[in-house]
C-alpha cells in the first residue's frame, strides 16, 4: 500500500520537528502520525538533535563536538580544517586559525588543516589527556605530566619538550604556556610582547 495525501494524492512527506507533523512535501498539507504509524506497523520516533558537548571557532571555521563523540564543522575549508565527517569517540576540540584538532577517549589525536609535516608526528601521540591549538602549533598533555608540541616551524618552541609536572597547557597564537604542579608557569615561543616572562609567577 501506498500512503497518499488526502488533499492532493502527493506519495511524498517529511517531517518538520517544530511542528512535530508530517507534511506533504506537494501541498504542505498536514498527515497525522497514526496515519503513517498504522500503514508502517511500528511507532514513527520524533528526530531528536544531539546537543553539543563543546564548541571551538578558528580564523574562518567553526566547530561543534556533539554528545556522541562526532564532530562537525562549517565555514572556511582552504585547508582542509572543516574535514571531520568521520571522526569518532571524540571527548575535546579545539581549533587554530586554519586547523582543528580532536582528543578520542583513547588517549589519541586527530588532526586535519595547517599544520605543516606535524601530522605523522602527532598520530603517534598516546596517553594525551588535554590538547589546545595555537595560530599553527598544536600542544599535547600527557597523562605523566611532560608535554608535545607539533608546528610548521614559523615559532620554534623546542623547550616544550623538556616541560614536566605539567597540569594545564594553552596555546597562544605564537606561543605556549604550561602550568606546573608547584604553582609556577613556563613559557616558550615568540615573545615580543613579553608574553612570556612568566618566571617570577608563583602560587598559580
Amino acid at each position: 500500500a501506498v500512503l497518499r495525501c488526502s488533499h492532493c494524492g502527493g506519495s511524498a512527506f517529511s517531517f518538520r520537528l517544530k511542528q512535530r507533523s508530517f507534511f506533504c512535501l506537494g501541498c504542505r498539507t498536514p498527515l497525522p502520525t497514526e496515519r503513517l504509524t498504522k500503514l508502517l506497523g511500528a511507532v514513527i520516533e520524533e528526530p531528536r538533535p544531539l546537543a553539543p558537548a563543546a564548541i571551538a571557532a578558528g580564523g574562518f571555521h567553526s566547530v561543534v563536538l556533539r554528545t556522541d563523540g562526532t564532530v562537525r564543522a562549517i565555514g572556511s575549508n582552504i585547508h582542509g580544517q572543516c574535514e571531520v565527517a568521520d571522526w569518532s569517540a571524540i571527548t575535546a576540540i579545539d581549533t587554530g586559525f586554519s586547523l582543528t584538532v580532536g582528543l578520542k577517549a583513547d588517549g589519541t589525536v586527530v588532526i586535519t588543516g595547517d599544520v605543516g609535516p606535524g601530522t605523522e608526528t602527532a598520530a603517534g601521540w598516546t596517553g594525551i589527556t588535554q590538547i589546545s591549538a595555537g595560530c599553527a602549533h598544536i600542544l599535547g598533555l600527557k597523562s605523566d605530566g611532560t608535554a608535545v608540541i607539533i608546528n610548521n616551524g614559523r615559532s620554534p618552541q623546542d623547550t616544550v619538550a623538556r616541560w614536566r609536572d605539567l597540569t594545564a597547557i594553552d596555546a597562544g597564537y605564537w606561543h605556549s604556556v604550561g602550568l606546573r604542579a608547584n604553582g609556577t608557569v613556563v613559557c616558550a615561543g615568540q615573545n615580543s610582547e613579553k608574553q612570556c616572562r612568566t618566571t617570577l609567577w608563583w602560587g598559580i
